[in-house]
């Protein structure tokens, strides 16, 4: 047995001994393909165009006047309307734009009750009469970030609203 044992280790000794290294052909390499950076660019300036499109709705008006000869006005409503806007602005930087609006109201029904002092034929009128708004607006915004697609903003406005009389 022991015999065998030396005849073994002899034997995997030579084996060992006569073992070289293996040589395996290269592969080529897939070609390295430098593509240039995308750098994005961010836009952070220049002119815009904006809508608007909104519903009023009004509180009815609570009037408080009396005339010696005109009498009194009471249970006054007005209905609520729609209206539409547009406008164009000039974003300076990532924090501040301004843009000039104008919106226009389309016609609300005004109605009241004038009770009359003396010297009518009737103790009361109904009057009717319609209220339409054209408004301008200059507005400048800081805004303060954008999360999520929302972006809040400051900004104070100097409003200027002219009614016109019912043709």
């Amino acid at each position: 047995m022991r015999t065998l044992a030396k005849a073994s280790l002899v034997m995997f000794g030579a084996v060992a001994l006569s073992a070289t290294t293996a040589l395996a052909a290269d592969m080529p390499y897939e070609p390295i393909i430098e593509t240039p950076e995308v750098i994005p660019l961010e836009t952070v300036g220049g002119w815009y165009l904006r809508g608007d499109i909104g519903y009023k709705i009004y509180k009815d008006p609570d009037i408080d006047f009396a005339d010696d000869f005109a009498g009194t006005v009471s249970g006054t409503s007005i209905d609520d309307t729609w209206m539409v806007g547009a406008g164009v602005g000039y974003k300076f930087n990532e924090f501040l734009r301004a843009d000039i609006t104008a919106d226009y109201e389309f016609g609300a029904d005004m109605s009241g009750t004038i009770t009359c002092v003396s010297g009518c034929t009737v103790d009361s009128i109904g009057a009717k009469s319609e209220l339409e708004v054209f408004t301008t607006l200059v507005n400048v915004y800081a805004d303060l970030g954008t999360y999520s697609g929302l972006t809040p903003y400051v900004a104070p406005a100097s409003v200027r609203p002219t009614s016109r009389p019912p043709t």
